[in-house]
């Protein structure tokens, strides 16, 4: 299939990164591989420097004549991704979506600068220009998350904080949060948090972080440390929270704050750690979980209307579970003009 390549990314026993690719009836070359269709091949970047304080980066833009669409995953790239990661930026590349927004732990194991370049750049660092990212754990294996700060600069926030917010088309604004660092009642993060809300009273709202509020996965479940942000976004009518941390896939059924059923304001919540890395199963589901997969890599698909929002979980090559459906949001826009 033109465009689609492949590139494995290899741990030397130094601790260095370094990335092979391969395409499947092509001979080696010698100098910079290309894709099929003579389309120059993605080369591996240096290591980032250190980059000034970021600011703030203009809102995306939608293509003319569409609804704006928002891709989420996480949980991507690194040795043990083998070339799952490689498949979902396939995903990415054939979607072309108004806005990427990866949930953390981008790049295994350790969020190193080195293992940005070998391992994430060659993948879904192709699409780093409408990349909004939140980071997760495993940058934070880097001293105040260095690495990530300096790779993706003022579209991953203020640095050392993480924390912003841009909107997506007329009727949608979307909030990206840091769960690594204090979410405390009273923290800056919450603080702001509670700002921004206010100052978009009549948006449909949708929010992404690392570490999930509910969760019926096997290797991390359910963290109270998100549990203000919750708070804060229920209270201003927010509809979609979006996390990752297990390695799978789970819907949750609108709820409030405490976890119970909540159809007419409740927070729809989807933990997206399809990326790349190995899969984790799940424990006894949730009261509220409504589809859970682990078998399958892939990203979800968010459409932004007015006043709704459409859901898809595109299946990578291979996969075979799928999950669909719609929405309407709380905050309803009134008609343009």
């Amino acid at each position: 299939m033109a465009g689609v390549w492949r590139r494995s990314c290899v741990m030397q026993p130094n601790g260095r990164a370094s990335s092979r690719i391969t395409q499947p009836a092509v001979p080696p070359a010698s100098a910079t591989p290309a894709t099929p269709g003579a389309s120059p091949q993605p080369t591996i970047t240096p290591a980032p420097t250190v980059t000034v304080e970021p600011t703030a980066t203009a809102d995306p833009t939608p293509a003319p004549g569409g609804s704006p669409t928002v891709a989420v995953s996480a949980d991507v790239a690194g040795a043990t991704s083998g070339t799952n990661d490689d498949a979902t930026a396939n995903l990415l590349a054939a979607m072309n979506p108004t806005v990427i927004a990866p949930t953390g732990d981008l790049v295994y194991e350790d969020g190193s600068a080195a293992q940005f370049a070998a391992c994430y750049e060659p993948t879904w660092g192709r699409f780093k220009d409408k990349t909004r990212p939140a980071p997760g754990n495993h940058e934070y294996h880097q001293t105040n998350a260095g690495p990530y700060f300096d790779y993706f600069g003022a579209a991953a926030g203020a640095r050392g904080k993480g924390w912003y917010s841009y909107d997506v088309g007329p009727y949608w604004h979307a909030i990206a949060l840091n769960s690594n660092v204090s979410m405390g009642s009273t923290s800056e993060q919450i603080t702001w948090l509670k700002a921004d809300l206010a100052a978009n009273p009549d948006k449909c709202l949708l929010a992404y972080w690392h570490r999930p509020r509910w969760s019926s996965g096997t290797s991390h479940g359910s963290s109270t440390t998100p549990h203000y942000a919750v708070q804060a976004l229920y209270s201003a009518g927010a509809d979609l929270v979006l996390v990752s941390h297990d390695h799978n896939y789970e819907r949750f059924a609108p709820q409030n704050p405490s976890g119970g059923y909540d159809p007419i304001k409740g927070l729809r919540e989807f933990v997206v750690g399809t990326g790349g890395a190995p899969m984790n199963g799940f424990n006894t589901p949730l009261p509220n979980s409504e589809v859970r997969s682990s078998s399958t890599y892939g990203v979800l698909k968010l459409t932004l209307k007015q006043g709704s929002y459409d859901w898809k979980f595109e299946r990578a090559a291979g996969g075979t579970f799928t999950d669909l459906g719609s929405s309407t949001c709380h905050n309803v826009a009134a008609p343009a003009g």
